[in-house]
This record gives C-alpha cells, structure tokens and sequence, in this order.
C-alpha cells in the first residue's frame, strides 16, 4: 500500500514544521500475540449491497469487552466490496464499531444539509446491530479461532427539513453551529503556487480520533493553482498538515497521527469563522 511521505513546509506568518516521512512513523506499540481471525462485510440493512469506505473499531481482548489490559484497538476502512478483516487477535471478547460520514472518511456519499454540514449517508452502528440505534452485540472468539463472515448491517438516516421559530413566527438564528471554512494556497520554497499535495485537518484533542470523525476534513486534494478549502468542521482547535500520495485510510492509524499532529501547524476556528492559512513549503 502507498505510504503518505511529508513536506517540510512553514505556515506564512506562523512557525515552521517538518511533515514527517512514512518511513520515520514509530514502530506500532506491541500487542498481545494471537493468531485468531475475523473476517466480514458491511451491508445496506434493506439491500444487502456492500458499503464501501466505512471506518471500523475494533476493541477488547480481554475477558470482556472494552477496553482490557490485554489492549486490542485496531482501525481499518471497508474495501470496495465491503470487506474487512482483522487479523492475529488473541482469545478474547470483541466489539465493533461501524463509522459513516464526518468530513471525508467515507467515499460512499453524502447527504449535504442546508447550511452546508456533510452528514454520513448511513447511521453509525456495528455489529450485532438488529435495528438502528440498538444495541450491539460482542464476539467471543477462542484461541486461533477464525469467524469467517461476520456481517454488520447499517441503516440509511433520514432527515427533516424545517425553520424554527419564534412565538411570533420570526426565524431564530444562532441555535446551531454556522459553518467553518479553512482556505488557503500552498506555495513551493520559491513562493509558487503548487498543486501536487494535499492536506488535511484533524483535532488536537486526541479522544476526537476515535470518537469524532466530523472533527477530521479527510484528505483534501489542492486545486492547479495550489488552493484549498476544508469547510464544515465544528468549532475548535486542530492541525493542519501537508501530504503526498493521499491514502485516505491512513487517517485511521492512530500512530501516523500521533507523528503528523507532533510536527503540524495549529489552528482555531471559532464558530462559522472562515480562515485563510497559506503554507510555503521549507527549503532543503
């Protein structure tokens, strides 16, 4: 699989950062030894038709499921049929969690709402789901078991469409989030524009990477003249890093984002501010 490579580059009027190269990433934390299997698909609850590019959460591991000393947690992206496989998992019980949507973890579609937010064409789940909303179920596997199809099935959302209002019939504002934009052009150590990157946003904080994927704009590919623009992302603080060979399911290794974030430019967005925030890539 073609690994990310990072561009020394510096934010015009900010500090200088070094994007940090694939092969420099830490070696993964070890974990318990195994040599147990779960393969399966993620369906359309109504169709049967696969779901590609759904981000799924592994945990457990241990006696029960959850997080455990034995500390499973494991991250992956559904394939253009809606496989996944998790491999060499020691005996233990498991959990798994089904992602649809945010700001480009999912190829599979969008619903786009009026004021402009990205809104995941399915409803979060996982497995052992039996309706949408409702309770999961865990996988007990044994030692050097292999549970060959484990299937997850994920309903589509729907929505509503409406103004709220006030007692005399006025519209209320101000009780949602306004949209965000971060824009900007990336310029090469002569100060061109340059189109051959990418770049993406993620949350300072963590916890966002495995609970909120709308806190993540996904891979954002330059514009020919070097520009880019990640709108939608919810109010706060995050890190905004420059990338070559964009695989977006990098972005579910929490080790190559624990590197990235070391070495990114800091940004805030306050709620519906629109930023600009050029880079120019470091000589040498």
């Amino acid at each position: 699989m073609t690994r990310w490579r990072g561009i020394a580059v510096l934010a015009v009027a900010a500090a200088s950062v070094a994007v940090p190269s694939a092969a420099q990433r830490p070696p993964d934390q070890a974990a318990p030894a195994g040599s147990g299997l779960i393969l399966g698909r993620v369906v359309d609850a109504e169709s049967t038709q696969p779901i590609s590019g759904v981000l799924l959460g592994l945990s457990g591991g241990g006696a029960t499921p959850g997080p455990s000393p034995a500390g499973i947690s494991r991250r992956l992206l559904t394939d253009a049929q809606g496989r996944f496989v998790f491999r060499n998992l020691p005996k233990g019980a498991y959990t798994i969690v089904a992602t649809v949507g945010g700001n480009g973890f999912s190829p599979s579609g969008f619903l786009i709402s009026g004021s402009g937010q990205q809104i995941g064409a399915y409803l979060n789940g996982g497995f052992g789901q039996r309706r949408p909303g409702g309770a999961l179920q865990t996988i007990d596997l044994g030692e050097g078991e292999r549970i060959p199809d484990a299937v997850i099935r994920l309903w589509k959302g729907g929505a509503i469409d409406g103004t709220i209002v006030d007692e005399v019939g006025e519209p209320l504002v101000g009780l949602v989030d306004r949209p965000t934009e971060i824009s900007g052009t990336l310029f090469d150590q002569l100060g061109r524009p340059t189109h051959e990157y990418a770049v993406v946003a993620f949350s300072t904080e963590r916890s966002d990477w495995t609970s909120a994927p709308r806190r993540t704009s996904g891979v954002v590919k330059l514009g020919s003249d070097g520009r880019f623009t990640v709108s939608g992302l919810p109010p706060g603080e995050y890190y905004l890093g420059v990338l070559t060979d964009a695989d977006p399911s990098q972005l579910a290794d929490l080790s190559f984002l624990e590197q990235l974030a070391a070495t990114s430019i800091r940004i805030t967005l306050g709620e519906g501010e629109r930023k600009v925030q050029d880079i120019k890539m470091a000589g040498g």
